[in-house]
């Protein structure tokens, strides 16, 4: 009895914790795997809600997209023509003043022909500029037409509201540049001697009047329409 030894313990607890081990990761495994299977059904039983949303409505909402981003593109097409306009009609807008000078006796009419003598050249270069901006543009209506203001699609409405504010601005500068266009014609016939200063000074009057009242329409319609953005 006493040659009888105890069975060393460590081998036989090595052995139990790696099976122990091993029964942990396969636990976990099935776990995680039974996690994500059940995720992946929830997900086909129950649809995003979102995507719901879009395919119940989805044809009415690319025809939206689409015309607000026709719209959108009229609305950028619109800047280089108004900003040509901005720069021709201020140059207008110095000149009425210089006329109203002259109506009120501030200055001669010898002063204001040399006051138009040198402005003479970038009041041309700053028409053709416009009128080639506008030729480019060509307003592009059919691109925005007016039925679509019937969209019930608040951003569509948003964008032709402005492209229309915009496009009202852009009829304004071409009937005020037109009265500018017209004086510097009256101006060039005053220099090459075929218009009397009498009968010049008469046309300035005109154009005096006609374009203050024109100017005004046309920086009360932009700053009205700086308000709309596609």
């Amino acid at each position: 009895m006493s040659d009888l030894r105890v069975p060393d313990r460590e081998p036989l607890a090595v052995f139990a914790a790696g099976v122990l081990a091993g029964a942990l990761v396969v636990g976990l495994t099935w776990l995680g795997f039974s996690v994500v299977h059940s995720g992946h059904s929830d997900d086909h039983a129950r649809p995003d809600a979102s995507g719901a949303r879009l395919l119940s409505g989805s044809s009415a909402d690319r025809t939206a997209i689409a015309r607000a981003q026709d719209c959108a593109g009229v609305y950028y097409a619109q800047k280089p023509p108004l900003q040509a306009a901005d720069a021709a009609l201020a140059q207008w807008e110095v000149h009425i003043g210089a006329m109203n000078k002259l109506v009120t006796g501030a200055i001669s009419l010898q002063q204001a022909t040399q006051f138009w003598n040198d402005t003479r050249v970038g009041a041309k270069a700053n028409l053709q500029a416009f009128a080639r901006a506008e030729k480019r543009y060509s307003k592009r209506s059919d691109h925005c037409p007016k039925s679509w203001m019937a969209s019930a699609d608040q951003d569509l409405r948003r964008c032709h509201a402005a492209v229309v504010a915009r496009n009202h601005s852009l009829d304004l500068a071409e009937v005020t540049l037109a009265t500018w266009r017209h004086h510097v014609m009256s101006m060039d016939m005053l220099r090459s001697g075929t218009l009397s200063p009498q009968a010049a000074e008469r046309m300035w009057l005109d154009s005096w009047m006609r374009g203050n009242r024109q100017v005004h329409a046309f920086t009360r319609s932009r700053a009205a329409a700086e308000h709309l953005s596609c």
